[in-house]
């Protein structure tokens, strides 16, 4: 497996307005691959624009062009053709048509980072040395992009569960939950016990993470919350059983039993 370390953005762009679409972990608006015009006279770019491009048969639509190729650019210029003030730039228009196709055909210079030795720290270690005046690289960046390569939806499926608790007022960041997971998975923290698993195994520590240990460490929270808001000494209370037990044992705090209002 390769992935992308510097120019992710720029190969996003071009991959998104080539195909009409964006890339399966792209997980912004997809609106902004779509729309993009060229017109033939300026050279000028410009997303569409109703008002300004309807009557104007020299706005060409750059995605149409790099998706049919050749056969795109022969239609543009019979559609031109049967305009005939614009029939002696033709061969101009041509030219710049072309051009453009080309894009596609550009052989980009890629640096590979290869060896047993470049371990995930080691990899984010080079690209930020070399990006240092750029967004920085995390480790969760690099696990998540290696996962996204086998699951394209898992970026979209964390930042959608990320999106329900903060409708509940819970604010949490990706990169902690995908440490959460890691650490399901692997019992470790560091990502770079995560880089062993493949997709599966991460959507399986998904799963467990949200529906078995967040509700066994539930119970853990609600005591600490009751401790630390006083509630702890309210005299109705309610026993929670220990972690690991089905006894129905309360908790105990220092002095006092651990629980909560039985009304609430």
């Amino acid at each position: 497996m390769k992935m992308l370390l510097d120019g992710q953005q720029r190969m996003t762009s071009l991959y998104g307005v080539a195909r009409g679409k964006p890339p399966k972990f792209f997980d912004g608006n997809p609106q902004i691959f779509t729309g993009l015009r060229f017109h033939l006279g300026t050279e000028a770019f410009a997303f569409f624009q109703p008002v300004k491009m309807q009557d104007d048969p020299l706005w060409i639509d750059v995605t149409s062009l790099l998706k049919g190729g050749t056969n795109s650019l022969a239609g543009f210029v019979t559609t031109l053709g049967g305009h005939p003030d614009h029939a002696a730039k033709i061969g101009d228009f041509v030219a710049r048509l072309s051009r453009i196709l080309s894009i596609m055909d550009v052989e980009l210079y890629v640096e590979e980072v290869t060896g047993s030795d470049k371990t995930l720290d080691v990899v984010v270690d080079i690209f930020n040395r070399v990006n240092s005046g750029g967004t920085k690289l995390s480790k969760g960046d690099l696990a998540l992009a290696k996962i996204c390569a086998e699951w394209p939806e898992a970026r979209v499926t964390m930042k959608a569960k990320l999106k329900e608790w903060e409708g509940a007022d819970y604010h949490f960041s990706l990169d902690w939950l995908l440490r959460s997971v890691n650490t399901t998975l692997t019992g470790e923290a560091k990502f770079s016990y995560l880089d062993q698993q493949n997709a599966p195994d991460v959507q399986d520590g998904l799963k467990s993470l949200l529906h078995n240990r967040l509700r066994e460490r539930r119970d853990d929270v609600f005591w600490c919350v009751s401790v630390l808001t006083g509630l702890a000494k309210h005299d109705s209370i309610i026993t929670l059983p220990r972690h690991g037990s089905s006894d129905g044992a309360p908790f105990s705090g220092t002095g006092t039993t651990a629980g909560f209002p039985a009304s609430g």
